[in-house]
């Protein structure tokens, strides 16, 4: 009874929040986004089999309190607040079959609230500029998280094969995770009022579900580079945001870039801190590369990335494929 009356609380909470996500965000105005990121794109369903993610970052600035965790906001740059809303599926590769794969992913799902605060360069004109972010997720892994019956209810309505191994997921567990990021963006002309952009980026998470250090750059090449910082992707992958400026009516680039990832936990894989259940032989180093194009009309960004990852526990054969689509809107 007790599992029943938490779910039917986290349930009703997360109505809640979408009954008033919309006129909240109207009276506040800033940008909207969301995300959504797939593996059936490129023909697989396995693994990290799909992920969505809702963005929100207010017009307002954040309350003064964030200038605790950047100092150097007080002489100058500007802070942002950004709120995410997301939901998250794995899977072994062979969604058919109903007994335990001990040797294969665990089955998991993964919903969470992240808070993140933005340090802004101060001058977003200068060929050499800085940005930070600090982010708060509080999640929750396990049936709770409405993994099963969002996979079963959309593989029903595509005529996919049912997934039958939900039985053996990762138990109900609550999760709490702190990352920060560090990027360098530089900017170099590229001919017919265009621009190269090369952005190198450190970040640190630590907690649950993900701890971990990584290293990565991106590439840009387009329109009106500095008045994007790109698409936002989903934990743990490279970080964007929802923010974008409009410039020219209409502005592009195409972007590509790599990340590699020291990992010391990873709750998908490792399993619960909290219980014994299904846990793989994760791999300490993981890596991953993605490309894609954005497009810019005036209010609305459209963006679409591939991206490999390399296999991220022992027995995994090959690398893992998915392709991200996301819709951003300035309201």
């Amino acid at each position: 009874m007790k599992q029943k009356s938490f779910s039917g609380c986290w349930q009703g909470l997360a109505t809640l929040l979408l009954l008033l996500f919309p006129s909240w965000v109207l009276a506040q105005g800033g940008y909207l986004s969301l995300q959504i990121e797939n593996d059936g794109v490129l023909g697989v369903d396995r693994h990290y089999t799909h992920g969505t993610q809702l963005n929100y970052m207010p017009a307002s600035p954040p309350p003064d309190w964030g200038k605790v965790f950047f100092p150097e906001a007080r002489g100058g740059g500007e802070l942002a607040s950004e709120w995410g809303l997301g939901q998250a599926i794995f899977t072994p590769a062979d969604i058919e079959v109903a007994d335990d794969q001990p040797e294969d992913r665990p089955w998991a799902g993964y919903v969470y609230v992240s808070y993140s605060l933005l340090h802004k360069p101060v001058n977003r004109s200068t060929d050499r500029q800085e940005g930070q972010k600090i982010q708060l997720t509080l999640g929750h892994v396990g049936p709770d998280s409405g993994a099963e019956l969002a996979q079963k209810s959309i593989h029903t309505l595509i005529g996919s094969p049912d997934p039958e191994g939900w039985e053996h997921q990762l138990g109900n567990e609550p999760t709490l995770n702190l990352q920060y990021f560090y990027k360098w963006m530089h900017y170099y002309p590229a001919g017919e009022g265009r621009e190269v952009e090369v952005s190198p980026l450190v970040s640190v998470a630590l907690g649950s579900p993900y701890t971990q250090a990584s290293a990565g750059v991106l590439l840009r090449w387009g329109d009106n580079l500095r008045l994007d910082y790109g698409p936002p992707m989903m934990q743990p992958n490279y970080p964007g945001s929802s923010y974008f400026s409009r410039g020219t009516p209409w502005n592009w680039y195409l972007f590509t870039g790599a990340e590699v990832r020291q990992v010391a936990y990873n709750l998908f894989l490792d399993g619960s801190l909290q219980r014994s259940g299904p846990s793989v032989d994760r791999k300490n180093q993981v890596g991953s590369a993605f490309a894609g194009a954005a497009l810019i009309y005036q209010r609305v960004r459209v963006s679409f990335t591939s991206v490999y990852r390399t296999p991220e526990f022992d027995g995994q054969g090959e690398g893992d494929f998915f392709g991200a689509l996301n819709f951003s809107l300035s309201l």
